[in-house]
């Protein structure tokens, strides 16, 4: 409820009305009046600041809290349309020689201020409501270039009543002609020391910032506050919010800047002695009547409490703490021998903050000196009039700690004893000075302040005060709210510190909510940049860890009273994240899990069919649900306090319904996709998320291979077309005994060397070791472990300064090294380098050769003068719109929710923070589908997948000898010498061994069925052709098949003919190779036609079944030997692809 002070709202609106900016005259009347008036002028004279949990007023007179209409301004929680805080405003006073009383300015229901600067002479502006003297308001997010198409404004639209295209017009105008030449702040991008294009107005680091000056050179006006004069300060006053969850998220920060312009020529030089600042406030907290104020001396914040459990303005919720912090006193010298700022450093060696860096030492910042408040019933502690210089004297009294009429020094009533505090006690323990002892619960205003301190002519102070509320969160209460007040408190006293040089949160996801009937879609996939912002973030620590889903009771809910409906984090063994945090039930600062991962993946969109807030009963289609979408990010850090940061929630409200009549394509549906060219075993995923986002075109998933070549500074830069002439090819200084290449490294400035040995040796010596010797000047970042294939063993390099050795000078007879061995390395080195190579002899000669004779080592130097690029080649997927004959997805790099790519050259196409293993629910989203590819394999396969009997005929299994070689594997070579292979689509067919055949056993010739195959002996020179045991088929192509046998048995008996030296029939339990040869069966097939001596083009695998009796055949088995049908890139010969529709 908001409680009524009639007659001055009238004041307050009768003063906006005629620009004099009076305001409120001394409490004691209600304050009711909802009556709006608005000025007049073009001046934008107020403005809310409204960027975090908080929504407020301010006005470029100092006032601020308070509606333009009169009524309490704070609302806390935004959104929720209760207010804590009716208004509030800073005040001053001093004593300047010649006048015999105090001279109080300010704000307090009314101002002593007047809009505008003062020039150079000392004169106050001729007209003080033209637009240059404006309250400004800026977002670093929102510039001159942004559109509606950029930000989303609704929420702040709404909560202010404007539109979107209003406020995107105001910030835009705010941020053009900010005022930085009168002192505005801003980020200094440049670091030029003045405001340039490129720069950012407003306070670095800060989501929004309200700024204004004034001064206090009209009489009329200081003497209608507290009847004095003024004392010629020009004031201005910057005010800055945070969005983000925890402490900042729920204050702000007010920077009063004064000048004390006397100095000037149309003003009288005057110091300003013992003067004192004052944040002053009649907060109001819900209703008016039940409130409670105290003071913590030790963290320099006052506060505002309710005295009952429940406010009739908050209920159902627990009433907010308020709460008021000097977070930065005026500047003064430090004095040897005294701690007044309590900080445990001597003032004379202690360093205060001044203009946004530390000064001193011999420098310190006032602390809260003093505390009072004013309540009705006692007029020792009344609110001192206004429009006469008694509410001046009072006020200066309350300054000092003492009562404004009497001007004693307040007293404890827990310890009787003299203090400047008033209710120091501590309302959470009950002990001490507190409220409710002297007079019960009522309407209260309170002030705190700091000083005394003197300001010269030409003299500038700063004071810094933050505003702070906490709690009015379901499972606390009236008390715990004060704990939480100043858990808030202390974390942003150490942000401040530190000059909010602080982490933050990853940018928030930018999240599409898709209504269908009776189920909920949200989808935050659908803007890449903002998908790529949120999961690259990383700052001072601090990188994108995962999301989280919530629903909400209400619109205006705090994320406390949210259901977390699902946490979709990386996969890299994080999962639960502990920190501390404020325990409402116990009051004291504890430790819990705060983000509740569990490796799960990275998902971009969720399905929402049940109400979580109701216990899970389906959605009811007319019916709002809130939802958020959030992110948050990690710092493993045992020091960072906090350890995580998530967004602060942007709740949408959702509706479900029917779908409406002519749509024919809902969401939540995973299309078809239909397999359109090639043998390869792929299955895309495509599911609708956003069917308002559906072209109705045709699409297709592609593959391709891609080079990616790099250059001196590591940078990677994808091929598109092939260069005129090869750059790849390395360096070569052969004909040395190693020969060694360079090409660019990763990292800029590297170089990767590759260095191949040449060994020659005429009695068969291997080397024990080789050493590579560097010139002055290089770094060995790194030299890879090389395997020994003579051994079987591995052998680590030994990097010492500028020289690097694998293995050793033992003469061992037995070295590591017998020729062929790569030498990886990474330096850091500028070209051209010459380095000297040793290769140790392992003396084997000498010792089983040839006793006495010297082993002789091998020296070189290679002289390397250039270096190459290296190329990448990544295999990769994408996605066209076939309908427009457009790519709308290319170079995805992610499979079965794998980044095959990740941390090795130009990485993938996942963002490396997310390190690459993404979980199954990885997708992208794009045109309204979310689409992700399956695992699948590129590479020809080079053995079979799997081998099954199928049916079994006989009494013994058929056991496929598990090294079946590729007939011409990659390298070009099988025991059948150098050998390019068939297409590779042969490759994949799957292989079918029906057995028709008969024969009186195993080990004798096949009299009927089966097929005809040719046969060799055991070197091949001499065939035959006979009928095989079982027929060839290719089960994916539906065709019998030919294939060809070599018998290897070596006993010169069964299957050979002693006479003619020519098999006579396949025999399983023998050595005998058969090899599918991939023509169509031919029942008259020759040598000739089939086999080696038919060509090799045609052959692709040697096969063969195990011996010793594991494998034995009868008429009717069938053998089924699978492989891999590995993808062929869609542009090559027999490529794949897949095909779908959306309409």
């Amino acid at each position: 409820m908001i409680s009524k002070k009639l007659r001055y709202v009238l004041i307050f609106m009768i003063g906006a009305l005629f620009l004099a900016p009076t305001l409120l005259q001394a409490k004691g009347d209600k304050k009711d009046n909802k009556t709006t008036l608005q000025k007049t002028t073009a001046q934008t004279a107020s403005t809310y600041l409204d960027i975090n949990n908080i929504s407020t007023w301010f006005y470029n007179t100092g006032v601020s809290d308070i509606t333009p209409n009169g009524n309490s301004g704070l609302v806390y929680p935004k959104g929720s349309g209760k207010t804590a805080v009716f208004t509030s405003g800073l005040l001053w006073g001093a004593t300047v020689t010649g006048d015999p009383d105090p001279r109080v300015g300010g704000t307090a229901y009314r101002t002593g201020l007047v809009p505008g600067n003062v020039d150079a002479n000392g004169n106050a502006p001729a007209d003080n409501t033209i637009d240059l003297y404006r309250i400004y308001r800026v977002r670093p997010d929102v510039t001159p270039s942004t559109t509606l198409n950029d930000i989303d404004l609704s929420a702040d639209a709404a909560n202010e009543g404007t539109t979107q295209a209003a406020l995107l017009s105001a910030y835009q105008k705010d941020w053009t002609e900010w005022p930085a030449d009168m002192g505005a702040p801003y980020d200094d991008k440049d670091n030029s020391g003045s405001y340039n294009a490129g720069d950012v107005p407003g306070v670095p680091g800060a989501d929004q910032t309200v700024w204004f000056v004034a001064n206090d050179l009209t009489a009329s006006q200081t003497v209608f506050l507290y009847g004095a004069n003024p004392l010629g300060l020009e004031v201005s006053e910057t005010v800055w919010a945070y969005n983000r969850a925890g402490a900042l998220g729920n204050m702000y920060f007010r920077k009063y800047t004064f000048k004390n312009v006397t100095d000037r020529s149309a003003l009288t030089p005057t110091t300003f002695n013992n003067m004192y600042v004052s944040m002053w406030s009649d907060v109001d907290l819900g209703e008016a009547g039940d409130d409670f104020v105290g003071v913590d001396t030790v963290l320099s914040l006052q506060f505002c409490y309710n005295a009952n459990a429940v406010d009739n303005t908050y209920s159902p919720l627990p009433p907010p703490a308020v709460g008021f912090d000097f977070f930065q006193g005026p500047l003064v010298n430090g004095v040897a021998g005294q701690d007044v700022n309590r900080n445990g450093v001597d003032d004379a060696a202690d360093f205060g903050i001044f203009n946004g860096a530390k000064v001193g030492p011999g420098k310190i910042n006032l602390p809260m000196t003093a505390a009072y408040y004013f309540a009705n019933g006692d007029a020792n502690i009344g609110d001192p009039p206004q429009g006469t210089v008694d509410g001046s004297r009072q006020f200066y009294n309350f300054f000092q700690g003492k009562f404004g009429i009497s001007g004693a020094f307040f007293t404890d009533l827990a310890t009787g004893q003299p203090t400047t505090y008033a209710l120091n006690g501590n309302p959470q323990t009950g002990q001490g000075w507190l409220d409710g002892i002297q007079l019960p619960a009522g309407d209260r205003r309170q002030g705190s302040s700091s000083g005394p301190f003197n300001m010269a002519p030409g003299e500038i102070q700063e004071v810094v005060v933050a505003e702070i509320v906490g709690g009015a969160i379901p499972g606390t209460d009236r008390l715990s709210a004060i704990g939480i007040l100043k858990f808030y408190d202390q974390q942003a006293q150490q942000a401040y510190d530190n000059f909010f040089d602080l982490p933050s949160a990853p940018p928030a996801p930018k999240v599409t909510a898709v209504a269908l009937d009776q189920k909920i879609i949200l989808d935050w996939g659908g803007d890449w940049a903002a998908v790529t912002a949120t999961e690259s973030s990383n700052t001072k620590g601090f990188t994108f860890q995962g999301y989280n889903v919530y629903q909400l009771p209400s619109a205006s809910a705090q994320v406390e009273q949210a259901k977390r409906l699902a946490t979709y984090d990386k996969i890299d063994g994080v999962g639960k994240i502990e920190d501390k945090f404020f325990d409402s039930n116990t009051g004291v600062v504890a430790t819990g899990v705060k983000q509740f991962g569990n490796d799960f993946g990275i998902q971009r969109s969720i399905t929402i069919t049940q109400d979580a807030v109701k216990g899970g009963t389906p959605l009811v289609n007319g019916i709002k649900y809130y939802f958020a979408v959030t992110s948050y990010n990690y710092n493993p850090s045992p020091t960072a306090v906090p350890n995580n940061l998530e967004n602060p929630i942007a709740i949408m409200t959702v509706i479900p319904q029917s779908t409406d009549p002519g749509v024919t394509q809902s969401a939540d549906v995973s299309l078809t996709v239909t397999k359109a060219a090639g043998t390869g075993d792929a299955a895309p995923y495509v599911k609708v998320v956003d069917p308002t986002k559906l072209t109705g075109h045709n699409y297709s998933f592609f593959f391709k291979n891609q080079d990616y070549v790099n250059d001196a500074n590591g940078n990677w830069t994808k091929v598109v077309a092939k260069p005129s002439n090869n750059n790849f090819a390395p360096t070569d200084v052969s004909p040395s005994t190693i020969a060694m290449s360079a090409v660019f490294g990763n990292q800029g400035g590297t170089l990767e060397l590759n260095g191949t040995l040449t060994l020659t040796s005429p009695d068969f010596d291997f080397a024990d070791g080789v050493k590579f010797e560097f010139p002055t000047g290089v770094t060995i970042n790194s030299a890879a472990t090389i395997h020994c294939a003579v051994r079987g063993d591995d052998v680590n390099a030994n990097i010492s300064g500028t020289t690097v050795m694998w293995g050793d000078s033992s003469r061992s007879g037995f070295g590591c090294f017998s020729g062929g061995e790569k030498f990886v390395l990474n330096v850091n080195a500028t070209l051209p380098i010459a380095v000297n190579y040793t290769i140790y002899d392992d003396n084997y000669g000498v010792i089983y050769s040839n006793p006495g004779a010297v082993s002789k080592d091998a020296f070189g130097t290679i002289n390397i003068t250039s270096a190459a690029s290296k190329k990448v080649t990544q295999n990769q997927w994408g996605l066209k719109d076939e309908t427009l004959g457009k790519v709308v997805l290319d170079n995805q790099t992610v499979f079965g929710g794998t980044d095959w790519y990740f941390g090795t050259g130009p990485g993938g196409s996942s963002d490396p923070l997310l390190g690459g293993n993404l979980g199954p629910n990885y997708a992208v989203t794009v045109d309204g589908l979310e689409v992700a590819m399956s695992d699948l394999t590129f590479s020809a396969p080079i053995t079979f997948l799997s081998a099954k009997q199928t049916k079994k005929g006989g009494t013994t299994s058929l056991t496929l000898w598990g090294d079946a070689q590729l007939f011409g594997d990659p390298t070009g070579k099988t025991f059948y010498g150098d050998y390019t292979g068939s297409l590779p689509t042969d490759f994949i067919q799957d292989l079918e061994l029906r057995f028709t055949g008969v024969a009186p056993d195993n080990d004798s010739p096949v009299t009927s069925g089966g097929q005809m195959v040719v046969g060799y002996n055991r070197d091949r020179k001499l065939s035959t052709v006979l009928r095989g045991a079982f027929e060839l088929w290719e089960p994916e192509r539906n065709r019998q098949i030919n294939y060809w046998f070599v018998s290897r048995d070596a006993d010169g008996g069964n299957p050979w003919d002693r006479a003619t030296g020519i098999p006579t029939h396949w025999r399983i339990e023998g050595r005998d190779y058969f090899i599918p040869y991939v023509t169509d069966y031919d029942e008259n097939l020759t040598s000739a036609t089939v086999g080696q001596s038919a060509g090799l083009d045609k052959s692709t695998w040697i096969l063969f079944f195990t011996q010793a009796g594991a494998s034995n055949w009868s008429t009717g088995d069938v053998f089924y030997i699978k492989y891999a049908n590995n993808i062929i890139p869609t542009a090559d010969a027999g490529g794949d692809s897949y095909t779908f529709t959306t309409t």
